[in-house]
């Protein structure tokens, strides 16, 4: 009797969990396990500024990066911007919003362009800290409720390409860089080799001294980190 009402209890424990949520690989937490959680690869969006780039990322002049990214297990989706008619960062945002609707395990989007030049793709701006002018970023594209700033919903990041042979060069280097063909050992030396860079704006751009509470030196901390932990890992 006792056997029996254990199993019931088990029975009706599992019920009342639920479905196990599905979480993209990317977002994985490494503090702790959840049972209640599956990881899975998801999906790598690539967003073009032109589809006029479409046969330089695809196709056989240093690999297809579309391929490259399905042999690591993602679900790869391609659009350009004059296909889908968008002009603007906001259009393209509300766009991702829609393709996240339907595909909640996004994990990468890619975008394939400079914010101006031969093949553009809209980016938006924030006030700098410093300096009277405003900077550039991506990272709006990644939330779409203000209220959710600090929870990005994906990995975002750019190919600032303004020409094929641009996109060509860098599709080559990212496939490279980690099936490390064609390369001999001699050739695999600079991949122990790191530069890190890191401004303090301690003048503006027209020479004037900017007064030190003002600096922003968040970004030279980091970098000194960075550099300590590089050093651990064998870096030079």
């Amino acid at each position: 009797m006792k056997k029996f009402i254990l199993i019931i209890y088990l029975f009706i424990t599992i019920l009342s969990a639920g479905e196990i949520q599905k979480v993209s690989l990317s977002m994985k937490s490494s503090s702790k396990e959840n049972v209640d959680i599956e990881y899975r690869r998801g999906s790598y969006l690539i967003i073009l500024a032109h589809s006029q780039l479409s046969t330089y990322l695809s196709g056989s002049i240093g690999g297809s990066f579309i391929e490259f990214k399905e042999s690591q297990g993602f679900d790869v989706d391609v659009m350009s911007l004059d296909v889908e008619e968008l002009e603007t960062a906001e259009e393209i945002r509300d766009w991702i919003s829609t393709y996240y609707n339907s595909h909640p395990l996004l994990e990468y989007v890619l975008l394939v362009g400079d914010v101006n030049g031969s093949y553009t793709l809209p980016t938006f701006s924030i006030q700098s800290i410093n300096e009277p002018e405003l900077d550039v970023t991506d990272y709006p594209y990644t939330y779409f409720d203000s209220n959710n700033i600090l929870a990005p919903k994906y990995y975002i990041g750019r190919w600032a390409v303004r020409s094929p042979t641009d996109l060509l060069n860098i599709k080559v280097r990212t496939i490279q860089y980690v099936t490390m063909e064609n390369l001999s050992e001699t050739g695999k030396q600079y991949l122990n080799n790191a530069l890190l860079i890191a401004g303090n704006y301690k003048q503006t751009s027209d020479g004037d001294e900017v007064p030190p509470e003002t600096w922003p030196v968040t970004p030279v901390w980091t970098s000194v980190w960075l550099m300590e932990e590089l050093y651990q890992f064998g870096y030079t």
